[in-house]
């Protein structure tokens, strides 16, 4: 995985959840508790499907994606993320 890809996820992922949390992306971190950014469920699906858009990728397990966006850091979404795109 390119280190360019990876900044690229991580930059895309953090300002989706600032979009969909309505928290300012300087609030957010890879170690942030997704949790704790306001993005509600209708946040968590808008999330998922503009990362699809995104990158041209579906998200098999979206039930995964939703537990790490509800109990995870950012970080973790950034690497499940990552794990679709090559496989893909």
């Amino acid at each position: 995985m390119s280190n360019g890809l990876q900044k690229k996820v991580q930059n895309k992922v953090m300002s989706n959840i600032a979009q969909y949390g309505n928290i300012p992306l300087s609030e957010i971190d890879l170690d942030t508790e997704v949790v704790n950014t306001g993005l509600d469920s209708l946040g968590v699906a808008e999330f998922i499907f503009s990362i699809e858009d995104d990158f041209g990728i579906v998200i098999e397990d979206a039930k995964d994606i939703a537990s790490r966006l509800n109990y995870g850091t950012v970080q973790n979404v950034v690497d499940l993320v990552l794990k679709e795109l090559e496989s893909k």
